[in-house]
């Protein structure tokens, strides 16, 4: 799922916040609730390519709605 390169920082992580593209782990993140939007804080493990990118804030947005809050990262 991941490089081994990689390992020792995904170690003891829950799956629910890994970063996936075709299959392999490139990125881990976490949310901030603040009182009026959803900050994600994404880290990559390798460089983000701009469709990678896309597809983050895609995805950032669509978690924003699923908690009716306004989304960024």
């Amino acid at each position: 799922m991941a490089d081994k390169a990689h390992a020792e920082k995904l170690r003891g992580r829950d799956f629910l916040n890994m970063i996936v593209v075709k299959g392999r782990v490139v990125g881990i993140w976490k949310r901030t609730l603040e009182r009026d939007k959803v900050v994600v804080d994404a880290e990559p493990l390798t460089t983000f390519s701009k469709t990678e990118k896309e597809a983050i804030t895609k995805s950032v947005k669509r978690y924003g709605k699923f908690l009716d809050l306004p989304a960024e990262w």
